[in-house]
């Protein structure tokens, strides 16, 4: 029989996120659940599958604005009349 993990149990398992982290890639699709009467529960092969797939894709790159360079909105908040 395979061993099925509540959220919170699941959450700790995927490297300690949060559970809310957790129902976010569940209502994404990007986790599948097992249902156990009313319970949401994942399976540890999903959780395998997920964490195998977690390292191979591919990540979005951040575009960060380059360092001394003020936001223009920041800098007219900080103006005086």
């Amino acid at each position: 029989m395979e061993k099925l993990y509540d959220i919170p149990t699941a959450a700790q398992m995927l490297g300690g996120v949060s559970h809310w982290t957790v129902r976010a890639w569940l209502r994404e699709a990007r986790l599948t659940p097992t249902r156990v009467g009313g319970r949401v529960m994942l399976s540890e092969r999903e959780l395998d599958r997920f964490l195998r797939e977690e390292q191979t894709r591919p990540r979005k790159k951040r575009v960060l604005a380059p360092r001394g360079k003020a936001n223009p909105k920041h800098a007219l908040a900080s103006c005086s009349p």
